[in-house]
């Protein structure tokens, strides 16, 4: 700049403006507040003044301008928390900042739905689930949802008190009930039992329900607390119940412990073995109504009158609790325990000369109280055979599988005369619960018959002897009738006579199922001697020439069957190994293929005046589709003649 600048102190004229190069600005006025801008030896230039809060801000190859601070373009690092910052640049997407002191910030991980942030003494706070054991006190009151305590009886049923902390009743024990109250808290209370009223008499609260004449009160057994055996009779007159179990009085639950023992059961009586309201043992060789009403009854016990030693025989009585008591006791009085007969057995059948077997299964009803009576498998059979002595008290004569023929002589087992019949009524009692096995009885004729027809005519007039007085009370079902024969030391007879609910007796004599005496001559050898039974020889009888269509090419025959041929190839009927003297086989033809008759070894077939080479070579073979011819045993299992009924053979 050249000239001078200053003062007009010497009265001097300012001279014009002073350019860049001679140190002046080229300018002669300058904007108030405004910023001067070099531009080379060009006069300055003049940049705002700026408004309040902008800053001038720089621009690369231009002038700078005045303008407010962007902090994401004007700005770099990171503020730190001494200057008010954060001291970081990036936060975890949804977490909550933790001051550190002078130190960054931080954030959480993000809190998942329904996390809260939980603090932590002297650490960061983390999101987790509110823990109501941990992380709450004090106690929720009834307005807001809760109980209002926090200790509550264990096992109490809890009251409501309005809005009042809830309140737990007494623990009830074993077998009480609750009961309201208008007005106040329900009790606990027991049902007791008078007569035909059920009672809860403890606190406040009562309870009276009228059951009709006691119909529906359950008197009864329920289970045992374990298997067999459930009772030791092994010491003559004294009886061990084994097992603990439960049941009811008048609806009322009764429990025993074991073992227990009853004694002074005396000789000639049957006696009731039984469990009383307390669980106590007890013993009545007298039935009645109360008995089973007021008791669980367990079994019955016969201690007979047998010498020198007396026998006693056990049988099940525990009756169910659910079949009614009431009920129970008129089905003994008026129907007594019968063969349900549903599957038509429990029939009784010789086995070899002088046993007895079971065919068919069925089942025995004692009112309520059921005993699944086994066919016996082919086995005999193992019977109480009993007879009374003159005092009329029951003896046991044998207990065996196998009968001998003694008949009752004025109270003593005797061996029937020469040429004598005698005749036995069978039975079959409960099983025992020692055994699944029920028990058969046979009560002793008393009398001897010259001939069969005297014996038949006894049983048909039912005056043979039945079980009484205590052996009856062992609650028997009748089985039938065996006849015993002295000359072929045997029985000859069987007849069935089963005790069912349906009728009184099964069978009577002019139907019942009895031996037959096989006569092979009368029956054109249809029957064998192991037809004994008429429903063995029955079933012969009906399977006698069935006819059997063959539609394959090979068929072994059977002895008295018919087969008719029907391949479109050759089908050979084999000859049994096992013919008796006069079997027939017949053979008619249907398919084309025609039919041949084969041999087994040692056999062979003579047709008119030819015969078969002897063995598996030789057959007769039909020339026609429609041939037919009937072979007959003639030499037991070797020989048969063949009569061709239509077409001619072919012998080989």
């Amino acid at each position: 700049m050249s000239g001078f600048l200053g003062g007009g102190g010497s009265g001097g004229v300012l001279p014009t403006p002073v350019t860049v190069p001679n140190g002046g600005t080229g300018l002669a006025t300058l904007t108030d507040h405004a910023v001067m801008i070099g531009s080379g030896v060009a006069p300055v230039t003049l940049v705002g003044p700026g408004a309040t809060g902008t800053v001038l801000k720089g621009s690369t190859g231009a002038d700078p301008v005045f303008g407010a601070v962007d902090l994401t373009a004007d700005v770099t690092g990171m503020l730190p928390v001494a200057n008010g910052g954060t001291g970081a640049n990036t936060f975890t997407d949804h977490g909550v900042l933790l001051g550190s002191g002078a130190a960054a910030f931080s954030a959480t991980a993000v809190g998942i739905t329904g996390t809260v942030l939980k603090g932590s003494t002297g650490a960061d706070p983390v999101f987790g689930a509110v823990d109501l054991t941990a992380d709450v006190t004090g106690i929720l009151p009834v307005a807001n949802g809760g109980t209002g305590d926090n200790t509550l009886t264990d096992h109490g049923i809890l009251l409501g008190s309005g809005v009042g902390a809830i309140t737990p009743m007494a623990v009830a024990d074993n077998g009480k009930i609750i009961i309201g109250v208008s007005g106040s808290d329900p009790v606990v209370g027991s049902l007791t039992s008078s007569a035909n009223t059920i009672n809860v008499t403890e606190g406040p609260g009562t309870l009276n329900v009228e059951v009709s004449t006691g119909t529906l009160i359950a008197s009864g057994f329920e289970a045992w607390s374990g298997g067999a055996p459930y009772y030791d009779d092994t010491t003559i007159g004294s009886f061990t119940v084994s097992q603990a179990g439960t049941g009811y009085v008048k609806g009322v639950p009764v429990s025993w412990a074991a073992p227990q023992t009853v004694v002074g059961l005396t000789t000639g009586n049957t006696y009731y073995i039984y469990m009383d309201s307390t669980g106590t043992i007890g013993s009545t060789a007298t039935y009645s109504e109360s008995l089973f009403e007021n008791n669980v009854v367990l079994f019955e016990v016969l201690r007979d009158s047998t010498a020198p030693t007396n026998v006693q025989v056990t049988v099940k009585e525990n009756h169910p609790y659910q079949f009614p008591w009431k009920t129970s006791v008129w089905a003994h009085d008026t129907i007594g325990p019968v063969i349900s007969n549903q599957q038509g057995g429990a029939n009784i059948t010789l086995n070899g000369t002088q046993k007895i077997e079971i065919s068919g299964a069925d089942e025995l009803e004692d009112h309520g109280l059921e005993t699944t009576i086994p066919d016996s498998g082919g086995v005999a059979v193992v019977f109480e055979q009993y007879y009374t002595l003159g005092s009329g008290k029951w003896a046991r004569n044998a207990q065996s599988d196998t009968f001998d023929g003694t008949w009752n002589n004025a109270g003593t087992p005797t061996a029937i005369g020469v040429n004598k019949y005698t005749v036995n009524r069978l039975y079959v009692s409960k099983d025992d619960l020692n055994s699944a096995t029920p028990t058969y009885f046979s009560v002793m004729g008393d009398a001897e018959y010259n001939n069969l027809a005297q014996a038949d005519t006894a049983i048909a007039n039912d005056t043979i002897p039945t079980a009484t007085g205590e052996l009856a009370m062992l609650e028997l079902a009748q089985l039938g009738y065996i006849v015993f024969e002295e000359s072929s030391t045997s029985i000859v007879q069987v007849i069935i006579a089963k005790e069912t609910a349906r009728t009184s007796f099964s069978g009577v004599t002019a139907t019942s199922a009895s031996l037959v005496l096989t006569d092979t001559t009368n029956f054109d050898h249809i029957l064998s001697t192991a037809d004994t039974t008429v429903q063995s020889a029955l079933e012969t009888i009906d399977d006698f020439m069935k006819w059997t269509e063959v539609t394959g090419t090979s068929q072994s025959a059977t002895v008295n069957n018919g087969y008719v041929a029907n391949n479109a190839g050759l089908v050979t009927v084999t000859l049994p190994d096992t013919a008796a003297l006069g079997s027939v086989i017949k053979v008619l033809g249907k398919g084309a293929g025609k039919f041949k008759i084969g041999q087994n070894a040692g056999e062979t077939i003579r047709i008119g005046s030819l015969s078969t080479t002897t063995g598996v070579g030789g057959s007769i073979t039909a020339d026609i589709q429609y041939g037919a011819v009937t072979l007959t045993c003639i030499t037991a299992n070797t020989e048969w003649l063949a009569i061709p009924e239509m077409g001619n053979f072919t012998v080989v």
